[in-house]
């Protein structure tokens, strides 16, 4: 067990791959073209007793929107957000979007990469709860998002992927 979970903290820790602005563009494509929703699988863990439901496709109601240079937020943990600081690059999670909670939760396993929401949301807001470090920052100019939702943006992208932006501001304080 030991060697797995040292595998798994490995594959978290390992540098981003960074890509240019086509890359992000070429995935915001493919994922459009997956059309609406539709569900794949339905589990219910043996220890919690959620019901887990597992989509392919978008949820209804999904736009690719420009960010027009205004800043964005993006939560993290503390120690995610210091390395975005330092580095200056956004890191895709292996997480998908996902809609619900406890007891009932809707994944949407193609929904996965960067999620980011406006300045003036919380983090309760969005669903990110305990990371409540943020870093405020500005994507470049020709990479869209999808609105999944009011509030929660996506630049769609494969996990360990990332991408050069700017830093505007952060809840770190001036240690970093």
């Amino acid at each position: 067990m030991k060697n797995l979970y040292s595998q798994m903290q490995a594959e978290r820790d390992r540098p981003p791959v960074v890509e240019g602005a086509n890359y992000f563009q070429n995935k915001l494509r493919q994922v459009l073209s997956l059309g609406n929703s539709r569900v794949g699988d339905i589990r219910q863990p043996k220890f919690d007793g959620d019901i887990t439901t597992w989509h392919t496709g978008l949820p209804e109601g999904v736009e690719v929107v420009s960010h027009g240079g205004i800043p964005l937020r993006h939560y993290s943990f503390r120690e995610k957000a210091e390395i975005i600081v330092q580095t200056g690059i956004l890191k895709a999670g292996k997480v998908p979007y996902a809609r619900g909670s406890r007891g009932s939760r809707t994944y949407f396993q193609d929904l996965t990469g960067i999620f980011l929401t406006t300045t003036g949301t919380d983090p309760g807001e969005v669903g990110v709860g305990d990371r409540n470090h943020l870093v405020d920052v500005v994507l470049p100019p020709d990479v869209n998002l999808l609105k999944i939702e009011e509030g929660i943006y996506l630049i769609p992208s494969e996990p360990g992927k990332g991408i050069e932006v700017g830093i505007v501001s952060h809840s770190l304080g001036t240690e970093v």
